[in-house]
């Protein structure tokens, strides 16, 4: 797959990662969508083709099993 054609999906509770990650790829990739909400990626991905996703594995600042994001991977 050719990454100029990719529409790639980042989910991350941090507003500073979502804002660096799309400045990267935007200029890489067909599209880049951001959500800070873990609970839209199921109308996410219902909604679009996405090509790639780039999952936070921790939510919670007080959390770092990376059990959340298993838990939304799985889903």
């Amino acid at each position: 797959m050719n990454l100029k054609n990719a529409n790639i999906l980042v989910i991350d509770d941090d507003t500073d990662v979502l804002t660096a990650v799309k400045l990267l790829l935007k200029t890489e990739a067909k599209e880049v969508v951001t959500e800070k909400n873990p609970e839209m990626l199921q109308s996410l991905l219902a909604s679009k083709k996405f090509d790639i996703v780039l999952l936070d594995m921790n939510f919670k600042s007080s959390i770092n099993t990376g059990n959340e994001g298993i838990f939304w991977l799985k889903k």
